[in-house]
């Protein structure tokens, strides 16, 4: 008997337990509704949502290209600078020697000179006081160099100022 008391006293637990559960069992299922409901919700919205932090990314992506660019371009200005200062000189050097070589060229014609021929410039035989040569004369070849230095420094200038263009594109 004793123990028939104590497993119907463990059953009228079991029964006050299962009754409670039954009668939550209105409000989980509300809960679970509007649970289910709100999920719905965050579902339709998903794909806007995942378009805007796409488009977000897209923007991060493009600023992060940007701030590169932009380094590069300052460098790229800076390289351009440099090369069209070095460009300079060597245009600077290279119109010296050849103004330096038509100054000079009285005296070559000078060196040519020969007695009782007639000189190449006025036909005269007589050839008093004929120009000289200064020791700095600028030779052909100084002349043919510094246009090449010159050239090459104006293909240098060329080539940074199409990264710069593309660049600043």
């Amino acid at each position: 008997v004793q123990k028939l008391i104590a497993d119907l006293a463990i059953q009228d637990s079991d029964l006050a337990a299962l009754t409670q559960a039954l009668a939550e069992r209105p409000a989980l299922q509300l809960e679970l509704a509007n649970t289910a409901a709100a999920l719905a919700e965050l579902a339709k919205r998903a794909p806007a949502d995942q378009l805007a932090v796409d488009r977000a990314l897209d923007r991060v992506d493009a600023c992060a290209l940007a701030a590169t660019t932009a380094k590069q371009l300052l460098a790229a200005q800076t390289k351009l600078a440099s090369a069209n200062t070095a460009a300079t000189e060597c245009i600077a050097r290279e119109a010296a020697l050849r103004t330096a070589r038509i100054s000079q060229i009285a005296g070559e014609l000078g060196q040519q000179l020969e007695p009782d021929c007639p000189c190449p410039v006025c036909g005269s035989t007589e050839h008093p006081d004929p120009a000289h040569l200064g020791e700095d004369a600028v030779s052909v070849e100084q002349i043919e160099v510094a246009e090449e230095q010159r050239k090459k420094a104006e293909t240098v200038v060329a080539g940074h100022q199409a990264t710069v263009a593309q660049l600043t594109e």
